[in-house]
């Protein structure tokens, strides 16, 4: 089953983050099929490459298995060094994130291999084994058709928009600003007229609701688009030509009329910049195309995409290398300020907030307020921060050197050791060892790994 599902997925219809995410899900089932048939060898040759290719796509649950079951090939290939490189990275990036998968590992191994656990893997509190309860849910209408109210009318996106704007006191122009004009969102709302995918995203965005289902549907454009962001997005183990060559076939797919896909396309530009001043000046340049009044004193007076929050994300984290640094931590509490008021569902957070994280983090340490960097877990959600394994690893490479900076030092040394693993787990090594530097040379913190 497994070889022809991994035959008909390449050719599918699917778009590619969903088409990579099924490949890896499918790949993890033969990996764990080859283990218990004892063909380590080419479970191996399986899962290396895999897990490679999805520490780059930053799946962060199967990156996690796959290191796992990397790392059991190699202990039971007798390459031991790289087994425990792999099971320690695999282990507590799962325990950093407070995952069950890592009571899993732990137990497995203790149960089925001869494999020492030795450090602090030993000593680290045990993540629960949570049971929930088994939810029973009722058909409420007997209809096969489509989304119905209490009346069986059929509940239409429209709608959908035009309540969640009632219910939270947005008036239409503040939601439709910049986007499209009050009477096209009128015509939306009273189901005379259909938003296209971008625009049908945008709109539940402002009213706090991901969408995060739209890039799934819409026309060959709109998927074509979301496909060649995905892989451009991709920067770190892409050559430079490749990027060029994929942002040249998004200039062409688009045109500067298509809001919202060529304010992805600057925002997608910006990255590449070196300088500071030049990314801000582009990615102000992206928000005015559909925030043209914004004023950040003024955040809680918007509604704002998920597009827009990545934005000031990036610009408040530029600033912290200009002459206006102090700009930076303005920012950031402007952001965390606008979720605690406008309480977007956690789909949405999830998709920026743990980049907020992390960039605020960096900032604080490098501006030298090591206690305000040191307090941070208490003013954020952390649950939802941790969602986001690889901007996490990032977010405890600062704060724990804040830790030692405030001469908490057992503290550091947990975050340490956490960063570190996460560094492994998504193919950084160069800060894995940067870090392990840092902690000793500054505060003569040896790592038990």
């Amino acid at each position: 089953m497994c070889i022809q599902l991994n035959a008909y997925l390449p050719d599918s219809y699917f778009a590619t983050i969903e088409k990579e995410r099924m490949q890896t899900d499918s790949s993890i089932v033969y990996i764990k099929y080859l283990i218990s048939t004892g063909d380590y060898s080419t479970a191996l040759k399986l899962s290396d490459p895999c897990r490679k290719k999805t520490a780059v796509n930053a799946y962060d649950a199967p990156l996690i298995e796959l290191t796992f079951l990397t790392g059991l090939c190699c202990h039971y290939l007798k390459e031991f060094s790289l087994a425990d490189t792999h099971i320690k990275a695999a282990f507590y990036s799962a325990q950093a994130i407070e995952s069950c998968y890592a009571t899993l590992c732990r137990d497995y191994l203790r149960a089925e291999t001869d494999y020492r656990i030795t450090g602090s893997m030993k000593d680290f509190p045990t993540v629960p084994l949570m049971a929930y309860p088994i939810k029973v849910f009722q058909n409420s209408v007997q209809v096969t058709d489509g989304l119905y109210n209490n009346e069986n009318r059929l509940y239409t996106l429209g709608k959908l928009i035009q309540d969640l704007r009632l219910d939270q006191n947005v008036s239409q122009q503040i939601l439709c600003r910049g986007l499209c004009s009050k009477s096209k969102l009128s015509k939306i709302e009273n189901d005379a007229s259909q938003p296209d995918i971008a625009l049908a995203a945008a709109l539940l965005q402002r009213l706090g609701i991901s969408g995060k289902i739209f890039p799934y549907w819409g026309n060959q454009k709109n998927a074509e688009f979301h496909d060649l962001y995905f892989k451009a997005a991709h920067v770190r183990t892409m050559p430079k030509e490749t990027f060029e060559n994929y942002y040249s076939k998004i200039e062409n797919l688009i045109n500067k009329h298509e809001t919202l896909y060529y304010q992805e396309y600057l925002v997608l530009g910006a990255f590449h910049l070196e300088s500071p001043d030049e990314k801000i000046c582009r990615l102000t340049e992206a928000l005015l195309l559909t925030q043209p009044d914004f004023d950040i004193h003024q955040i809680c007076k918007h509604r704002l995409t998920c597009g827009e929050l990545t934005i000031l994300n990036n610009i408040a984290h530029e600033y912290r290398r200009t002459k206006d640094s102090h700009l930076s931590s303005l920012y950031f509490l402007q952001i965390l300020a606008y979720i605690h008021k406008t309480k977007p569902d956690i789909l949405l957070q999830a998709k920026f907030l743990p980049i907020t994280g992390y960039m605020y983090c960096h900032s604080l340490y490098i501006l030298e307020f090591y206690r305000e960097t040191a307090a941070l877990p208490a003013s954020l959600d952390m649950s939802i921060i941790k969602y986001f394994i690889n901007s996490f690893g990032t977010f405890l490479f600062c704060y724990s050197q804040a830790l030692g900076e405030c001469s908490r030092y057992q503290e550091a040394h947990i975050a340490a050791i956490q960063s570190y693993a996460i560094s492994i787990l998504t193919e950084r090594p160069q800060n894995a060892s940067a870090l392990k530097r840092y902690l000793y040379e500054d505060f003569a913190i040896e790592l038990e790994y």
